[in-house]
């Protein structure tokens, strides 16, 4: 068994991806828990973070992250951190709509990936 740490980051035959899953509809915190604030930034920001520093330090291959369509400031945001956008046109589908976007868009990602390290 291979663990992951700080010494020893993916190696280079086995990527790994983060699903980002920011269109939901915050239906029961009564509000966008995107944009809640949290020690100054919006929570989305903390975690989303943390992602962008798990690929710059080798941790993760990328990241893709599901956003609801026209949400243009929160995808710019994500991309700016390195993700892959993957909008999501009725967030009202709820989270399993949200997670069958994610996860196609991150096999293909993944799938390109194999294709281009083993080349």
């Amino acid at each position: 068994m291979h663990l992951m740490t700080r010494a020893s980051p993916n190696p280079p035959d086995m990527a790994a991806y983060a699903l980002f899953l920011a269109a939901g509809l915050s239906s029961r915190f009564g509000s966008d828990k995107l944009l809640h604030p949290l020690r100054g930034r919006p929570l989305f920001a903390h975690a989303a973070t943390a992602v962008a520093e798990a690929i710059a330090g080798g941790f993760l291959s990328g990241a893709v992250a599901v956003v609801p369509q026209g949400a243009t400031n929160l995808a710019r945001q994500l991309d700016a951190l390195g993700m892959q956008l993957v909008p999501n046109p009725d967030p009202a589908r709820g989270l399993s709509g949200s997670l069958r976007l994610g996860l196609a868009a991150t096999l293909a990602l993944a799938s390109l990936f194999r294709r281009v390290s083993r080349g």
